[in-house]
């Protein structure tokens, strides 16, 4: 049903009170009627425009809102782009400690212990003949 048809219908409640209103207001001739309607038009749109008002307060709360997690948001990401530098820098110096572990073993591989070096010179004494 058209919803102008919906708003047109009246139920038997209303019509009573509107009479009743009628009554109370002496009113009896239809512009008599006509200025009760139209003061209580005029209500209703008072009413409206008060709503439409709230409305609005809400929706600019709902923006405020929006900004705010706009906010959070960025500053997440600045995080999230801060984080991922440091990362990187303790990724190159992990990398780094791991190059100069491996310089330590592959000198310590190539260096003689100290039993080797006495034995060494001890044989190159007798060669020599100096023992």
């Amino acid at each position: 049903m058209n919803s102008w048809l919906k708003l047109a219908k009246i139920d038997i409640e209303t019509k009573k009170n509107i009479i009743v209103d009628m009554k109370k207001k002496q009113i009896s001739t239809i512009e008599d009627l006509a200025t009760m309607l139209q003061g209580e038009f005029l209500s209703i749109q008072e009413q409206f425009k008060d709503v439409h008002k709230q409305f609005k307060d809400v929706h600019n709360q709902f923006k405020d809102v929006r900004n705010q997690f706009k906010d959070v948001h960025k500053q997440f990401k600045d995080v999230h782009e801060k984080m991922d530098k440091r990362f990187d820098g303790v990724e190159k110096r992990m990398k780094d400690l791991e190059v100069g572990q491996d310089d330590i073993k592959i000198r310590l591989d190539n260096v003689p212990y100290r039993f080797e070096l006495a034995e060494l010179e001890k044989k190159v004494d007798r060669k020599l003949g100096l023992v």
